[in-house]
């Protein structure tokens, strides 16, 4: 796959952590990695799709580096089986692309106590990065994969789990989910740049393009009904294009944040570009993190 004007550093060797990669940008990701000699380790709910993905993905490469592990990342537990699973077969991670994800749905909170797309969005991988925090290596990346929706997120702290039982609404909770993306990429890219790390920690938007995320829903949400008539949605593999971006660029800095130049961002070659202006607030994102902390059980040893 072409994946834009920049320098790019080889994925061979490196352990790669693809969430969710059984399927859309995911399924593309670990398939550049693979590509390009990575061990990669994809993280799925699924099983069955998992065996379905490593099928598709042994015509296009070869799949002996390839580990699949199960992984439900809207739960605290299964996250925690996962890193005991990852580390009996390996020491340490290179990357770790954060990218499952839900999209709309009604109302549920989980086993945790959490609202369903900010479970899994966001607080699964918030514990599944700080768990495995000490095993990544000097040079890591640690990519989380955001939304153009955050641009529409509103967040109240006191209500996460829309606890009073008013104000929930699909796209209203994915949007959050996905701000609370940039406010943990952000936030931890500035304390990695405090305790001098030189671990990197990125974010990406794919635009928007044709994956599960849509046509789970299809027909039920508005927004899907209206970008099928605006606009034909970009293939999953053009979506990836984003993350592959964090992953291989030579020049990507810490805090970067990488989505489309497109046309508001929906579609294109991979770029730097700009949060919403409460997506930079980073007194709400430090605040966000520490409340995460505490919500998860899980700390950040730097």
């Amino acid at each position: 796959m072409k994946k834009s004007n920049y320098s790019s550093q080889s994925l061979k060797d490196k352990i790669v952590i693809v969430t969710g990669g059984n399927s859309g940008i995911g399924l593309y990701t670990v398939l550049d990695a693979l590509h390009d000699g990575a061990y990669v380790v994809m993280a799925s709910r699924s099983m069955q799709k998992a065996e379905e993905a490593k099928q598709f993905l042994a015509t296009k490469t070869s799949v002996e580096r390839l580990t699949i592990l199960s992984l439900d990342v809207s739960s605290l537990s299964s996250v925690q089986t996962f890193v005991q699973t990852f580390l009996k077969t390996f020491q340490h991670v290179d990357i770790l692309v954060n990218n499952a994800g839900i999209m709309f749905g009604d109302y549920h909170r989980t086993e945790d106590g959490f609202e369903r797309q900010m479970a899994t969005n966001h607080f699964g991988h918030f514990a599944l990065t700080a768990s495995l925090f000490p095993m990544m290596a000097k040079d890591a990346r640690i990519i989380q994969v955001s939304s153009i929706a955050h641009k529409r997120a509103e967040m109240d702290l006191n209500q996460l789990a829309y606890e009073d039982g008013k104000g929930y609404t699909p796209w209203g909770a994915y949007s959050r989910s996905k701000l609370a993306n940039l406010w943990f990429a952000f936030a931890l890219a500035d304390r990695l740049k405090a305790h001098n790390h030189t671990i990197k920690s990125l974010v990406v938007h794919p635009g928007v393009s044709k994956t599960n995320l849509f046509f789970k829903e299809k027909g039920k949400q508005p927004l899907y009904n209206l970008l099928k008539i605006l606009m034909p949605l970009q293939s999953a593999e053009k979506g990836a294009l984003p993350t592959l971006r964090a992953m291989h660029d030579v020049d990507a800095r810490n805090g970067d944040f990488f989505g489309p130049e497109g046309l508001a961002e929906f579609g294109g070659k991979a770029v730097r570009v700009q949060a919403s202006r409460l997506a930079q607030n980073r007194l709400l994102a430090d605040q966000f993190f520490t409340l995460s902390e505490t919500l998860t059980k899980t700390e950040f040893i730097f």
